[in-house]
């Protein structure tokens, strides 16, 4: 059985972009950060699912 937990505070797209920021090389970095709305659109795509119990339906790493 799974306990419900309250949403954490910050968005997908902030906390990656805080993660990110002092990735090195700046090349690594550069290329991180371009990945900010493949990130964001991949939690709203999770957030959806979770809601309608459909997380099963989620396919692995196709984003």
């Amino acid at each position: 059985m799974m306990l419900p937990l309250p949403k954490p505070g910050l968005d997908a797209r902030t906390v990656f972009t805080t993660c990110t920021a002092t990735a090195r090389p700046e090349t690594l970095r550069a290329r991180l950060q371009d990945l900010k709305d493949h990130v964001a659109k991949a939690a709203v795509e999770y957030e959806t699912a979770a809601a309608g119990q459909a997380l099963h339906t989620l396919g692995h790493l196709q984003h």
